[in-house]
């Protein structure tokens, strides 16, 4: 559902509340995985198919979670959500 990253792991946050752990960077994660993740912040990767609702400020999961959005983010997030809900309308 989404990526954490901290100094010494990434967290993998799973729907079923599981969390999985291993040593990794989160821009390789980024390059690796599909196009329906985004980047809202430096240390968190989300899936954009498990998004409840989205403020100006934060995301929060339907895992109940609620994700940080960075300042340098926002402006990305926003248009990568708009052109999403555009392209799901068709």
């Amino acid at each position: 559902m989404f990526f954490a990253f901290s100094i010494l792991f990434v967290s993998i946050f799973l729907l079923d509340f599981k969390v999985v752990e291993f040593n990794g960077k989160l821009k390789e994660i980024a390059k690796k995985i599909p196009g329906n993740f985004i980047q809202i912040h430096q240390s968190y990767l989300i899936n954009f198919d498990y998004i409840e609702e989205c403020s100006y400020e934060s995301v929060k999961m339907k895992n109940g979670d609620t994700i940080p959005i960075s300042q340098s983010y926002r402006k990305s997030v926003r248009k990568q959500l708009a052109e999403r809900v555009w392209r799901d309308r068709e």
